[in-house]
């Protein structure tokens, strides 16, 4: 094979995998931005079709689970945050709910139904009411 075949030949496959990495990459870089929230919504504070309320009150998110927490005396309502790829939506969410700081917790599990969880607590009557008074 001649000098030139082979430099054309290299130049080839650099180039290949200079276009195969960008693609990947850029794959990556897309799939590491951001996911749709799912919410699971759960009543915290025993009032009977809170969690329904609340689960229509978030509607332009996807609920995917309304339910009652293992108890009902939490105090404070509070997100449970599953994934750090919420970069979109997590702001509208937390603008909606208008929790004060200190109330998102951060749990890493993959496997869990939602990557959002939203657990009513006695002060859903003040949620609500920050709820209502949203404007987007």
């Amino acid at each position: 094979m001649s000098v030139k075949k082979k430099q054309r030949l290299n130049f080839l496959i650099f180039l290949l995998i200079a276009v195969n990495t960008i693609f990947i990459s850029s794959w990556f870089y897309k799939k590491a931005q951001s996911e749709p929230i799912s919410l699971e919504i759960l009543n915290g504070c025993g009032k009977p079709g809170i969690a329904q309320t609340f689960a229509e009150k978030l509607q332009d998110f996807n609920v995917v689970r309304v339910d009652n927490a293992e108890r009902f005396d939490v105090p404070k309502t509070r997100l449970v945050v599953r994934s750090k790829r919420l970069k979109k939506e997590l702001p509208l969410l937390e603008a909606r709910l208008k929790l004060p700081e200190g109330r998102q917790f951060y749990l890493n599990d993959p496997s869990a139904i939602a990557n959002v969880t939203v657990i009513i607590g006695q002060d859903y009557e003040l949620v609500l009411a920050g709820m209502s008074a949203f404007t987007p």
